[in-house]
């Protein structure tokens, strides 16, 4: 019995074994270096994405501080300065409404946690109901437009009418998101 083919000797077959060897070394690198350059890149867009979510959330919670103040400042510029002044005063609050407004809608443009979403929805809700707020109370001046001495009256029952009919709940429910 003859055996036909090539034969292998022992030094043949090591470095077929260890080219083989390396080869796959080298691939399972490949492989290690590719996924852990898709890891970095995934970690590097949260981190930023939740670094400007921090960012326009202060921005948000310094809008929120000026319209906080906004419905006593209208009141008071009505009382000291009239309904022309009161009115400037409740378009600077709108101004303020829109600026947070723009910064909620580029939050929920951002990759966050679907909860927070939910969050940034019921805030905008709140907005508007702020707004509908803000406009009925500059209705409830325009009504009660006197002469300058005796816009006090007024601005006091306006204030107190507001007051009683809870005009802080969408604050506070924007303070609360």
């Amino acid at each position: 019995m003859t055996t036909s083919g090539v034969r292998f000797g022992i030094r043949s077959k090591l470095i077929v074994s260890f080219g083989f060897i390396i080869i796959l070394l080298a691939l399972v690198s490949t492989a290690a270096y590719i996924s852990l350059t898709q890891v970095d890149t995934r970690v590097y867009e949260l981190f930023n994405s939740y670094v400007e979510f921090s960012r326009l959330t202060g921005e948000t919670e310094t809008e929120l501080m000026r319209l906080q103040t906004s419905e006593k400042t209208l009141v008071l510029t009505y009382i000291l300065q009239g309904l022309d002044a009161a009115l400037k005063t409740g378009d600077a609050a709108r101004t303020t409404i829109n600026a947070m407004r723009d910064n909620l809608d580029a939050m929920r443009k951002l990759k966050v946690d679907p909860a927070i979403q939910r969050n940034l929805n019921e805030l905008l809700k709140a907005i508007d109901a702020y707004e509908e707020y803000l406009a009925r109370l500059e209705a409830s001046l325009k009504e009660r437009t006197l002469a300058p001495e005796s816009r006090l009256e007024p601005a006091g029952m306006t204030l107190e009418e507001m007051l009683g009919a809870g005009s802080n709940d969408p604050i506070e429910k924007i303070k609360a998101g």
